[in-house]
């Protein structure tokens, strides 16, 4: 076996190396695009940042960077604690904030009743916006399958989330308690 000469060996290793490096910048850069943050609160706000009084408006925002400036739609759904769903998809909008922040958000009309579990979450999925009817379809087959089933809102967005990145899309969610005794 003959040796390789030290120079070709170090060119040889840096080429690779440039490659993994070149490999793993694009893959985070097209994971970083499509995570985002999203916040759920109650209007006018309430006592505590997760609480979600009955009888006011629920906002659902995307509030990073990204708001405002990906080239994917961006929808919001509302479940309840046994990932039923109490509020339709509805598209989040962009605008600007005050403050000049720019986010995206829509606005769910006030519960009437507590949820079961006394929780709310909220669901975000960003996806191609041609993607928008066979998101729909999967995401009721989804849900009807889980009220069958007795699941729980872990059980939907469990099975939500690998559908929608089968779709080229993603989605996040987060939750809030809906407070045993009225907020005044």
């Amino acid at each position: 076996m003959k040796a390789i000469p030290g120079r070709l060996f170090i060119l040889g290793f840096a080429l690779v190396i440039a490659c993994v490096a070149a490999i793993g910048f694009r893959t985070l850069r097209q994971a970083q695009d499509r995570r985002f943050a999203v916040s759920l609160r109650a209007e006018p706000a309430a006592n505590a940042p997760d609480e979600l009084p009955l009888g006011r408006s629920l906002v659902v925002r995307i509030e990073k960077r990204t708001a405002g400036r990906s080239p994917q739609g961006a929808w919001a759904f509302l479940l309840d604690g046994s990932g039923g769903l109490l509020a339709d998809l509805q598209p989040l909008v962009p605008h600007t904030l005050e403050n000049g922040k720019t986010v995206e958000e829509t606005i769910f009309p006030p519960l009437t009743s507590p949820p079961a579990g006394r929780q709310i979450a909220a669901v975000v999925v960003r996806m191609p916006k041609e993607q928008e009817p066979a998101m729909r379809e999967h995401i009721t087959q989804i849900l009807t399958a889980v009220r069958t089933r007795r699941g729980q809102l872990r059980e939907a967005f469990g099975n939500l989330l690998p559908t929608m990145r089968r779709l080229g899309g993603h989605a996040e969610l987060v939750q809030g308690q809906v407070p045993a005794s009225p907020t005044p």
